[in-house]
């Protein structure tokens, strides 16, 4: 079994990385864990809650109001933590984002945090702001077909390269 796992997860992150790889790198993940799902991989049938982390990156120096790519949910699954990162700290303010969900393919949005994601100035992470974000519980569940966003509230324009990452848990039998 770990060596079926060294192969799923043998990639690492690469700045450098064109759309073209990242997709052909997931598609061969994606093929992987539907391999799972179906019993071909070396696991036997039961239950499982895998974590699941989704990342949306929002490229070079961000604006407010500036909308990362949507993102269709392929199957229920419960956000439990959101955190961000970027490649070059902004200066001057914090940095505000948003992570909201779509229940009818893009004409509403609404936020599914209680608490948004402080990247405060001069910081890489959001890990070290004074006020972490918090997901709120009653707007935490996502059903397949959904859509997700990232919402930038406030920009630095010395930020650089932002990533979200959104941490789900997914039921599922194997």
């Amino acid at each position: 079994m770990a060596k079926y796992f060294e192969t799923l997860y043998k990639y690492q992150v690469n700045a450098g990385m064109t759309t073209a790889a990242m997709n052909a790198r997931l598609k061969h993940i994606d093929d992987r864990l539907d391999a799972l799902e179906n019993g071909q991989g070396p696991v036997p049938t039961h239950t499982h809650t895998f974590a699941d982390r989704i990342g949306i990156f929002l490229p070079g120096q961000l604006a407010s109001d500036d909308l990362g790519p949507h993102i269709m949910v392929d199957g229920a699954m419960t956000v439990k933590t959101v955190r961000a990162a970027c490649r070059i700290a902004g200066h001057s303010v914090s940095v505000v984002v948003d992570v909201e969900k779509s229940t009818d393919n893009g004409t509403t949005w609404a936020s599914i945090l209680a608490t948004v994601i402080t990247l405060e100035s001069g910081e890489r992470t959001s890990t070290t702001a004074t006020t972490q974000p918090v997901v709120d519980s009653t707007k935490a569940a996502l059903t397949a077909g959904n859509l997700i966003r990232v919402k930038v509230l406030t920009a630095d324009a010395g930020l650089v390269d932002l990533t979200v990452t959104i941490k789900s848990d997914i039921a599922t039998s194997a």
